[in-house]
């Protein structure tokens, strides 16, 4: 009988480091704390079967940590089941979609929430503090630097990125000028969350970059002298 209980625990004892060892390999946080209370249960048993006797302070704190997984868990379940989007909203949030998973996209959408903008409504004023980071969906803005307009913007198009990357007030006026739709996120609260969550950080700040990067070339271009017509 001993000789058998010897080889259940050493059994249950291999079994309980491997199942933590997989844990560690897991980039989905979700499936991370599941597989880690598993292996935190599996501890739980191993010590219980040890030859001088439970081994209760183990097995005390793998239940605090036990707790705390089932606790994360249901935030995050609570944040999946939160996730309600349209099938537009769907479409205008593919680029995050691909990136996070749905308890983080409830989260991000927290701190903030859809917008409509009538004609005539500046969005951002260059010079002064941006409030949001706004995703226009549908309809468009122009966008006007020192009274002069330098582009026409529309769906896709990130507004107050600059501002909120580099925590500096507007650099261009952005005005209306076709009813929008748009997803605009408190800038305080989403630079919060990214210090909370790199995941997210992350794909905030590669969708934001690419928008930068693309208003930058378009004013490199409008920078360059026009080429001087070839003599005949």
């Amino acid at each position: 009988m001993h000789e058998s209980s010897g080889y259940f625990g050493l059994i249950v004892g291999n079994l309980t480091y491997i199942v933590v060892g997989i844990s560690w390999l897991l980039t989905n946080i979700m499936w991370l704390r599941i597989v880690a209370v598993l292996g935190l249960c599996l501890e739980i048993t191993y010590m219980s079967q040890q030859p001088g006797g439970p081994v209760w302070t183990t097995m005390g704190w793998d239940t605090v940590f036990i707790t705390i997984n089932l606790v994360q868990l249901a935030i995050l379940v609570r944040d999946r089941l939160s996730l309600k989007l349209t099938k537009e909203e769907r479409v205008f949030l593919a680029p995050v979609l691909a990136r996070l998973d749905k308890a983080q996209i409830a989260r991000m959408l927290r701190t903030g929430g859809w917008k409509t903008f009538e004609p005539g409504t500046e969005i951002t004023r260059e010079g002064q503090p941006v409030a949001d980071l706004v995703l226009i969906c549908s309809g468009r803005a122009e966008v006007m630097v020192h009274n002069s307009l330098v582009a026409h913007v529309g769906p896709g198009v990130y507004i107050g990125e600059m501002a909120f990357t580099t925590g500096r007030n507007a650099t261009a006026t952005v005005t209306v000028t076709e009813t929008c739709r748009a997803l605009a996120l408190d800038q305080k609260k989403l630079r919060q969350l990214c210090t909370q969550d790199r995941e997210i950080a992350s794909a905030i700040y590669a969708l934001v970059g690419g928008g930068l990067a693309d208003k930058m070339n378009a004013s490199n271009e409008r920078l360059q002298p026009a080429a001087d017509p070839k003599p005949l």
